[in-house]
């Protein structure tokens, strides 16, 4: 890949699937269709004609943090060392250990934070 890729293509793709996945349901209560589409992207729907009918086949999943870091932590452990920033950290601080830190400085609030959150 090239270049910088305009955010519209990945929210339309998005919305592009939603709409197939309803149709699909639609065409066969028999068919089951399971996609992941992210919030940002499903609240643009709110703009078309069949946003209820979209909500109305949604579930909207919400992690707990520690969830959250767990997925994370589990995925950082399955990449290789090469792509650690500190890979000797993989074991005891796998976050750590992938971007290099623990914290990082948040920019409005000139406050370090935990790099993960």
């Amino acid at each position: 890949m090239t270049g910088q890729l305009s955010p519209n293509v990945w929210y339309f793709a998005q919305l592009g699937l939603v709409q197939v996945a309803y149709q699909l349901r639609r065409i066969n209560d028999h068919l089951k269709v399971f996609a992941a589409v992210r919030k940002e992207a499903f609240a643009r729907l709110q703009t078309t004609v069949m946003s209820q009918q979209y909500r109305g086949s949604a579930i909207d999943i919400v992690y707990p943090v520690d969830s959250l870091r767990q997925i994370f932590v589990n995925n950082i452990r399955m990449e290789k060392s090469g792509k650690m920033m500190r890979p000797e950290r993989l074991q005891t601080h796998a976050i750590e250990a992938f971007l290099g830190r623990k914290k990082v400085l948040h920019i409005h609030t000139g406050e370090h934070e935990d790099a993960f959150d």
